[in-house]
This record gives structure tokens, sequence and C-alpha cells, in this order.
């Protein structure tokens, strides 16, 4: 039977009003009833792949062809360590010092090599 415009209109409008409570009994009665499916959905996939189970015969590994020994290496002679160069330290002490010796402020004089 149709529905009229107005009585698809009126059920819009009160599925918006009561919407929170047509969901909470939705899941109330989905929680009640979980159980009884879920044991009907386990039964039925293992009917079902009893029905349709197609066993696969295993194929034969192929025996591998035997493997030629590799030519033996020749050992590497041991590394020469090459000897470190030592930094030569220059004996050189310029004329004037490159920084005063001297410094006065006010009251206090620093001197240096005096």
């Amino acid at each position: 039977m149709p529905q009229t415009e107005a009585e698809k209109q009126y059920q819009r409008e009160y599925y918006k009003q009561n919407r929170i409570h047509i969901i909470a009994r939705q899941m109330e009665y989905h929680r009640q009833h979980r159980e009884k499916y879920l044991a009907y959905a386990r039964e039925y996939n293992k009917q079902y792949f009893k029905k349709h189970y197609v066993p696969k015969q295993k194929r034969a590994k192929e025996p591998l062809p035997p493997k030629e020994p590799k030519p033996a290496k020749e050992p590497k002679p041991p590394k020469e360590r090459k000897p470190r160069k030592q930094k030569e330290i220059p004996l050189y002490v310029p004329a004037e010092p490159v920084y005063p010796t001297r410094i006065e402020r006010g009251n206090f004089v620093l001197d240096f090599f005096n």
C-alpha cells in the first residue's frame, strides 16, 4: 500500500523527535539476541565450510641439483698500519707579546712577566 506524502512526513518527524529512544530500543533487542545469532552464524559457517571444502593436493618438492663447491679463497695479506704523523710544536716565541702584559684599571694593576 503506497504511503502518502503526509504519512511519510509524519514518520520523518516522529523519528527525528524520538531518535534516541528508537535506537536504544533496537540496541536492547540486539543485545538480548546477540548470542543466539552468533551461535547460528558459527554453525552455518561450519556447515558451509564442510559442504564446499575441496582439499588441495600438496605439490611434491623437486630435489635441488647438488651445488658445486666454491674454490677456496686466497687469504689476504695482513694490513700494514701506517705510522701516525706526530705534530711538531713550533718553538717560536714572538719578540713582542700579542696581548698587553700590563693592564691598569684604576687602583689595580695587572702585570704579567714582570
